[in-house]
């Protein structure tokens, strides 16, 4: 069918749902030939497996600022077409592919690794695609060559592997302070259980990324550890480099960070206008909350 299809000028739309292209996940020669041969097509619609995709608006053929592919069902093969349909689109702003069925190989992901950086795109919506940290070290690879890229959700992934695996986070630390990323959610992926070497970096990058405004970490077990040294390491690390950051708003909700942390917290948030510490322990202390009117008299919190 792929082959047939290359140059056709005619056809508009095709139907490939419920088959088997690819052998049960086990082969993906005939979707990375679809993929190959769609872009000199006239095709606007496909579908391999769920709602047709928009092809002549991935393709740019149809220009459109904005393309929202969230909570749709969509596997592997979808996300490889997706990949390659956006190869060299200038119009696109804006893709959200949050919360589909990319599958715990991220195949698909590292496909879209390879190709985000023939784009334009500013706002990235990756959340709950499985992507583990092999694909996240690619995805920041690429963020390094994206210039217009100043949104990015990667939350509840499996960027740590469950917190045995810090190197993707690492990459990140590494080449945020080369990006224009102003917004930047991380929520939901273990950072606290991987140790503080991951930690560390991550915050310490923070300090070297001047577009950075809005931070979401929430969720992440910063202070999980056993270990009392280890426990507070990550806040107290983030709590002495928030003053020489442009963080403005910042998630820290569901981390169990606790009342040794409340005042030095409070004295590094006093320039922030918005920090959300909801489900944490130190929110039931009042002198927490003192400390927090006390340093911070303009901070929203959020308990």
């Amino acid at each position: 069918i792929a082959a047939c299809i290359k140059g056709n000028e005619h056809l508009q739309s095709i139907n490939l749902g419920n088959n088997n292209l690819t052998n049960d996940g086990e082969d993906m020669s005939a979707v990375l030939k679809l993929a190959e041969v769609l872009p000199p097509t006239s095709i606007t619609s496909l579908d391999v497996e769920g709602p047709p995709l928009p092809i002549d608006e991935l393709r740019g053929t149809k220009p459109v600022d904005a393309i929202a592919l969230a909570n749709k069902g969509l596997g592997v093969a979808s996300g490889i077409i997706i990949a390659a349909c956006i190869k060299g689109n200038k119009h696109l702003r804006s893709l959200n592919l949050a919360n589909n069925k990319y599958g715990n190989d991220c195949r698909a992901v590292l496909k879209l690794a390879e190709i985000l950086p023939s784009t334009s795109i500013a706002s990235l919506n990756l959340a709950s695609n499985s992507i583990n940290a092999e694909a996240g070290i690619k995805l920041a690879e690429a963020f390094k060559q994206m210039p217009k890229l100043t949104s990015v959700n990667i939350a509840s992934n499996y960027l740590t592997n469950n917190g045995k695996d810090m190197s993707a986070v690492l990459k990140l630390a590494e080449i945020l302070p080369s990006t224009k990323i102003s917004l930047l959610n991380l929520s939901k992926n273990l950072i606290g259980t991987g140790g503080p070497e991951g930690n560390i970096a991550l915050a310490e990058a923070f300090a070297k990324t001047p577009s950075l405004t809005e931070v979401n970490l929430s969720a992440n077990m910063l202070c999980s550890n056993g270990n009392s040294l280890l426990t507070l390491v990550a806040v107290q690390k983030l709590c002495e480099v928030l003053p020489r950051t442009n963080i403005s708003t910042l998630d820290l909700s569901e981390n169990r960070i606790k009342d040794e942390c409340g005042i030095k917290l409070a004295e590094a948030c006093k320039n922030l206008k918005s920090v959300n510490l909801r489900l944490n322990p130190l929110g039931a202390n009042p002198n927490t909350k003192k400390a927090f009117k006390d340093f911070a008299p303009g901070l929203e919190v959020k308990w």
